[in-house]
């Protein structure tokens, strides 16, 4: 099912119209060595945007909201959001010819996109017992992710700036004032398989 989400979040990622969509990309590392970067590399044309899929869930002692809650959190996310800050070290150095389509003199921003919604894990207090990264990292479910694709009159980086400047602040709120497409192209191709089935007009500031 990762390998499938992954894909999925790509296909998403494709119908941004302003911006280039880059796979993974597997680098050389010393003694024959290799590493791998984010899963896809996003670059507007003054962004670039370093996206971790993960297919994981909030668990029950997440959602009953647990004692250990950010312990759980910091150890479902650490791994990804280190991914995210060292593919960004990676691309910066300029030392990895592998990284050569990517500029590396913009803003770079990170998220870390999930199967399921994460409720919180943006807000401040919690953030603050989470890794600590170079970059503002947002973690954000696919259901968000769906609709910030859609967007329309401003690009999708505009809003990934906005929540950069506090620190990686979830997405939703910032789409309040914002229009968008009728559809998501590629959620429409899953209904047209289903003959009784129609898109639907959705709220997103709401949802």
């Amino acid at each position: 099912m990762g390998h499938l989400f992954e894909r999925y979040v790509g296909r998403q990622l494709d119908l941004l119209t302003d911006a280039a969509v880059y796979p993974e990309v597997e680098y050389q590392l010393a003694k024959k060595q290799k590493g791998k970067s984010v899963d896809w590399i996003v670059v507007f044309p003054d962004l670039v945007l370093l996206v971790e899929v993960k297919s994981t869930r909030p668990g029950e002692a997440l959602r009953l909201g647990g004692k250990d809650f950010t312990t759980i959190l910091d150890d479902q996310f650490r791994k990804a959001f280190r991914q995210v800050d060292n593919s960004a070290v990676r691309i910066r150095s300029g030392a990895h010819p592998e990284f050569d389509h990517i500029p590396g003199d913009r803003q770079m921003v990170g998220m870390v996109v999930t199967a399921e919604q994460f409720h919180q894990i943006n807000a401040p207090d919690i953030r603050a017992g989470m890794p600590a990264t170079t970059v503002p990292v947002t973690v954000t479910s696919i259901q968000e992710l769906e609709d910030a694709v859609t967007i329309t009159g401003t690009s999708l980086a505009d809003v990934l700036r906005a929540s950069a400047s506090h620190d990686g602040a979830a997405l939703r709120p910032l789409f309040q004032g914002h229009k968008f497409l009728d559809h998501n192209a590629v959620l429409e191709q899953a209904w047209s398989a289903i003959p009784f089935a129609r898109p639907r007009d959705r709220d997103r500031s709401a949802r």
